[in-house]
């Protein structure tokens, strides 16, 4: 592959509690690698750790077209958990560390969701009700206001998450240890995932060694794995977690006040296939008016559109590039 002009080079940015993901793009939309490292939630994991992932991510899609790393002309960066200024001051650090932008004239700095609403609608308005390690709704109005439902993190919020999900498995395989609740298949896989052998050991497990987010929401799998195959304290857990989401969508429908809007799914959640039919389910229960879509493009490549905005105007050549070359890129994000 030639080399574009290294100073064409734009960066597109998802990160989120699990993963962190990297794009990189030139000025017309052709993308040219793609980088993937661990999870870079601030909040999570704190700014140096974040800012470790983010050069990781970075470093990993310039090696794809060999070579030292060249400037990056402009960078979007969508971060999960960016709310407020605290959090973005956090997260300029962890630009920092990772030794990207972090002049206003060559950054775009955001949370998740931002990436995700403009990869999935291409700019357009719509939703994307996101459903990985943690959860929410994102919507943009007719007006480019951007909207969030949900997002309140795993202490308080998340409902319907990858680590709502898991929470509620040790509360299942906890209360049938005790007797309080039904047995469940979820005991099994739940204690050999955690290296315990039994369910006291549950204890020392979650409390003295820790059990984070990200690796709560890695017993997600199990809980849609044991839905699958009819268990009923696991189809219980996915119902409510459908109902959940089905919440925010409807709640973020009233607030975007666009008639039948498209709505995409973005995260392992969301478009696991035990959780799509549920929550068609529990939409239509609630009366909910939308139209689930594709995503157009993944968050990271809504990121680099994000980028590429800031450098001008994109024409519809640009645009058809970014979707046509991202396509090759899907597997290996």
């Amino acid at each position: 592959m030639t080399d574009p002009s290294r100073d064409d080079v734009v960066l597109g940015i998802d990160g989120g509690g699990t993963r962190t993901r990297a794009v990189l793009v030139d000025a017309g939309g052709r993308v040219l690698g793609v980088g993937v490292a661990g999870g870079s939630n601030v909040h999570d994991v704190g700014a140096t750790a974040a800012g470790r992932q983010l050069r990781a991510a970075v470093e990993r899609a310039w090696a794809v077209l060999g070579g030292a790393p060249g400037r990056i002309a402009s960078a979007g960066c969508c971060l999960a958990g960016l709310v407020t200024d605290a959090d973005r001051t956090v997260a300029m650090a962890a630009l920092a560390e990772a030794g990207l932008p972090t002049d206003g004239s060559q950054l775009v700095l955001d949370h998740d969701g931002a990436a995700a609403v403009a990869g999935a609608h291409l700019g357009h308005p719509g939703l994307v009700l996101i459903a990985g390690t943690g959860s929410a709704c994102y919507g943009r109005a007719v007006d480019g206001t951007v909207l969030r439902v949900g997002g309140w993190g795993w202490w308080f919020g998340d409902e319907g998450s990858g680590a709502c999900l898991g929470r509620e498995a040790l509360v299942a395989v906890a209360e049938a240890a005790d007797g309080r609740g039904r047995a469940t298949a979820l005991s099994a896989s739940v204690l050999q995932h955690l290296e315990c052998g039994d369910a006291d050991d549950l204890l020392f497990r979650v409390y003295v060694r820790g059990l984070d987010r990200a690796g709560t929401a890695a017993l997600a799998p199990l809980v849609l794995a044991a839905a699958a195959a009819h268990d009923p304290v696991a189809s219980a857990i996915v119902e409510r977690a459908a109902d959940h989401l089905a919440r925010a969508v409807e709640t973020a429908v009233r607030a975007i006040a666009t008639e039948r809007p498209p709505l995409a799914l973005v995260g392992g959640v969301a478009t696991a296939a035990g959780m799509r039919a549920r929550l068609d389910r529990a939409l239509e229960r609630r009366s909910v008016d939308i139209d689930i879509v594709a995503a157009a493009l993944a968050p990271p490549f809504g990121a680099a559109l994000l980028a590429l905005e800031r450098l001008g105007p994109i024409t519809s050549d640009t645009l058809d590039a970014l979707c046509r070359t991202s396509r090759r890129w899907d597997d290996a994000l």
